[in-house]
């Protein structure tokens, strides 16, 4: 064989028939490909990156599994919606439990088996593991809608904490960015309906509970029991940031709301320095564009009017995004090697 000549269409198909059913990755394909058939004036040692092709057949295969488990959870959605009052509580409970537990099964079966499935969280067949993922992070919305429907009192707590629970298990079993966004989900609303169950409580209490869930959140991603770490870190800071401004949503006014963004923001500034998360330097410009502008807003009274608080937001738009290109910038030429 002359390493100037490709493989022939019968050894590509092999080696993507091999990506498909997930006995290779498409990386080691590649890398194969790169070592038997070399390109021209190329040799196997040379480091330069081979571009890579993506199997269309395991895209769709993919993308049809994600849109088989959106529309199984929209599914059981709307059978509570139409069929309410023909079925009744415990039948949907019912119902929206199988839902649930056809996800998991549906989980199970296309990771190959309970064993496969856990095999999963090695990192080899990522096309499998992402669908995976998704099919049991998705488990945790019709799991929650049950738990709220079979409580008559206040169920949103509960809901929140079944739906947890069950988007910990999920993550648990394979760790994913989906059940780390399940998780969050669900913690946001346990929390949510935590401050549901009190009648009248000081206004700051809602604000203080969602940073308090974002600081929660950065602690455990910052030691490692959240990954990936970047991901957690980064659904700590929106609720920091989010919940810092619920204050201001409600129309309460309180140096409270800018002072915990700002705070929120320079800290997301510290992490990206530490985690080089693109996402982490997001949330720090726009915790710091919406801190200021209020800041400037409280500490003047509100007398400069709406044109110079427009010029300042964007002053400050840009000042933020400039410190945020030079930490990139810093970051990279501190630690080049870094990822």
């Amino acid at each position: 064989m002359q390493q100037d000549q490709g493989p022939t269409p019968d050894q590509t198909s092999a080696l993507e028939q091999l990506v498909s059913r997930g006995a290779i990755t498409g990386d080691q394909a590649w890398t194969v490909r790169a070592a038997l058939w070399p390109p021209a004036g190329r040799s196997t040692s040379d480091s330069r990156p081979i571009p890579r092709r993506a199997n269309p057949t395991a895209v769709l295969i993919e993308v049809a599994g994600y849109v088989g488990g959106a529309l199984m959870v929209g599914g059981a959605a709307l059978l509570v919606t139409l069929r309410w009052r023909e079925l009744g509580p415990r039948n949907v409970t019912a119902i929206l439990v199988g839902y649930a537990l056809a996800l998991v099964i549906a989980a199970v079966l296309v990771a190959g088996g309970p064993r496969p499935l856990v095999a999963l969280r090695d990192g080899h067949s990522p096309v499998r593991r992402r669908l995976v993922g998704v099919l049991l992070a998705f488990s945790a919305g019709p799991a929650a809608l049950a738990t709220a429907i079979s409580i008559d009192n206040k169920p949103t707590l509960p809901a929140g904490l079944v739906g947890l629970a069950v988007a910990t298990i999920a993550y648990l079993l394979l760790p994913t960015v989906p059940a780390v966004l399940a998780m969050a989900t669900m913690s946001a609303i346990a929390v949510g309906g935590a401050l549901a169950n009190y009648d009248a409580m000081p206004g700051l209490v809602p604000m203080f509970a969602y940073v308090g869930l974002g600081v929660a959140w950065g602690l455990i991603s910052a030691v490692g029991l959240i990954q990936p770490r970047r991901i957690g870190l980064a659904v700590g800071a929106g609720f920091a940031i989010g919940g810092a401004q619920l204050t201001s949503l409600a129309i309460v006014s309180t140096p409270w709301a800018y002072r915990l963004t700002m705070a929120a923001a320079l800290l997301c500034f510290v992490l990206y320095w530490l985690e080089r998360a693109t996402v982490l330097l997001a949330f720090g410009v726009i915790g710091l564009s919406i801190a200021v502008p209020e800041a400037v807003v409280d500490w003047t009274n509100d007398s400069l009017g709406g044109p110079a608080i427009l010029l300042i937001s964007g002053a400050v738009l840009i000042t933020a995004s400039a410190l945020g290109l030079w930490l990139r910038s810093a970051r990279v030429t501190t630690h080049p090697a870094s990822t």
